[in-house]
């Protein structure tokens, strides 16, 4: 006999020992128990979804819901699941914001009309505008305008108060909130209302200068936005800047407003007058210690060298001023005043009496905070 023939000799025993010990049949068992749940779930789910079937019946018109009669045919639809939108009047403003322009703000307002089937609805929308300009609660009311929104059911339309073109100049605010006044009967009041917070607002400065490279980045360090005269010269002056600054040419007149910085610049104002000083050698300028409000703003947070007298600014020439006692002296160079800084006409003045290129003022730590502290002490 051949080893296979042995192998499947030993193989067939195996099968009947199982057999004898009922081997199959408990697998057998263990299988049918499994395939018996099998079926009964699958009955369960066509059962529920037949049912499902049977209490709403689709005809391809998902609008319509029919019960089918005991004969399986359709009857007249009983009831439309889509009805029309309801038309409530709802009012709002979309948007609100505010622009600065030329030293003024714009505020732009946008708002819809989404008229109900009541004519009396369909109107022109009056909108109101109010500001804030401290934190105490003190504010503004601009005058109230009218959006044009009749006839246009759900069209945004732009209401735009332009401050810098009216006497209500508006150069900073610290909230300003917009109404529509005009929609009591408004199904949804809660957005017929917006209000925004203004950021600082950055200074404006105008500068006239020759070279103007470094005193322009001093005042763009300081936080300001600094426009060039076109030309560097002191024609055609525009307005509503907050500072104009004029080093080393001197203005045919002061602008409107703002404040005016007049740096190595001989402007006569009300009997001033100047003299060139020409000094031998280097010369350090002096605090003047005063109590003063210019002193103070302008010569804080350690500008005047660590509290000592000596500043370390020294000057090879300066211009001797004449005159004009409404002015606070700041620094001295020897008994001359050389940085002086007031009020004349209600309006800031400040005269730097020397050339930046005259001094190493542009080399000091001290250059930049002062330039911020002018600055501060301008807009205060």
């Amino acid at each position: 006999m051949q080893k296979r023939d042995v192998l499947i000799v030993l193989y067939i025993k195996k099968i009947i020992h199982k057999i004898r010990r009922g081997y199959f049949k408990e697998v057998f068992m263990k299988n049918l128990a499994k395939l018996i749940s099998l079926i009964m779930l699958a009955a369960f789910c066509a059962f529920v979804f037949q049912a499902c079937d049977d209490s709403f019946p689709y005809h391809g018109d998902p609008g319509i819901i029919d019960e089918g009669d005991e004969t399986g045919g359709i009857e007249e639809p009983t009831q439309d699941i889509i009805s029309e939108p309801c038309r409530e009047w709802n009012a709002a403003v979309l948007d609100f914001a505010a622009v600065l322009d030329g030293g003024y703000y714009t505020f732009i307002v946008t708002v819809v009309n989404n008229v109900d089937d009541e004519a009396e609805s369909d109107k022109d929308l009056v909108v109101r505008l109010e500001y804030i300009t401290e934190k105490d609660g003190s504010g503004y009311t601009l005058a109230a305008k009218t959006a044009p929104t009749r006839g246009n059911d759900g069209i945004p339309v732009q209401v735009i108060w332009e401050t810098k073109a009216t006497t209500a100049k508006v150069a900073e605010f610290y909230s300003a909130t917009v109404s529509i006044i005009n929609c009591d009967e408004d199904s949804n009041p809660l957005d017929n209302t917006m209000t925004i917070m203004s950021a600082p607002a950055q200074p404006c400065v105008f500068l006239v200068s020759d070279s103007p490279v470094l005193i322009r980045s001093v005042l763009l360090g300081a936080g300001c936005a600094v426009d060039l005269s076109p030309s560097g010269g002191v024609n055609d002056i525009p307005e509503g800047y907050d500072i104009y600054v004029f080093d080393g040419i001197a203005p045919p007149a002061l602008p409107e407003s703002g404040a005016v910085w007049l740096i190595n610049a001989p402007f006569s104002l009300h009997g001033l007058g100047f003299e060139t000083v020409t000094l031998d050698g280097l010369t350090e300028l002096i605090s003047a210690e005063s109590t003063g409000p210019a002193y103070e703003l302008i010569m804080k947070y350690g500008v005047n060298g660590n509290g000592n007298s000596n500043l370390r600014i020294q000057v090879s020439e300066y211009m001797r001023i004449i005159g004009l006692s409404e002015l606070e002296a700041v620094l001295y160079c020897g008994e001359d005043p050389v940085l002086l800084a007031g009020e004349v006409e209600g309006r800031k003045i400040i005269v730097l009496a020397f050339s930046l290129s005259m001094s190493n003022l542009p080399m000091l730590v001290d250059f930049p905070l002062l330039v911020y502290n002018l600055t501060q002490y301008s807009l205060n």
